[in-house]
């Protein structure tokens, strides 16, 4: 498997167990539901489900066009703005969580970002190999 792939199923367990965590502790006290629930399911969906997707693709889809190795640089920018997406994203709510809003909002609003960038990167990379014949950005 590629350094990205690892890479990307790595993180996605690590904000899996985080995930988790933050769900049974919602299940045992439910009064932290409102608050947890946005780093519950940011964790679970972005961050374990979508870049879990992220490191299969990356190594799958290659092998399923026939292609050769996706960009390496872009590929490498891709999984770090999908992983820091999350990780600045769920520092962002927890420091609105905190009390400070204004600063947790512009926290939040970088994270987003970072994962908009990282999902149309994906799409940049990949769609090539889903087109008949079609290649992908290649090694450089």
């Amino acid at each position: 498997m590629s350094t990205y792939t690892i890479r990307c199923i790595r993180f996605a367990l690590l904000y899996l167990t985080i995930g988790i965590v933050l769900g049974a502790t919602m299940a045992f006290d439910r009064s932290l539901g409102t608050d947890l629930r946005p780093l519950h399911v940011e964790l679970n969906v972005w961050g374990w489900l979508s870049v879990l997707v992220y490191g299969l693709a990356h190594h799958m889809l290659p092998l399923f066009a026939g292609a050769q190795g996706l960009s390496r640089r872009l590929t490498d920018l891709q999984t770090w703005a999908a992983i820091a997406g999350v990780g600045v994203l769920v520092v962002g709510l927890m420091t609105a969580l905190a009390g400070w809003s204004d600063v947790g909002g512009a926290i939040t609003a970088v994270g987003v970002v970072l994962q908009l960038v990282a999902a149309l990167l994906f799409a940049f990379l990949v769609a090539p190999l889903l087109v008949e014949g079609g290649s992908s950005p290649q090694e450089g």
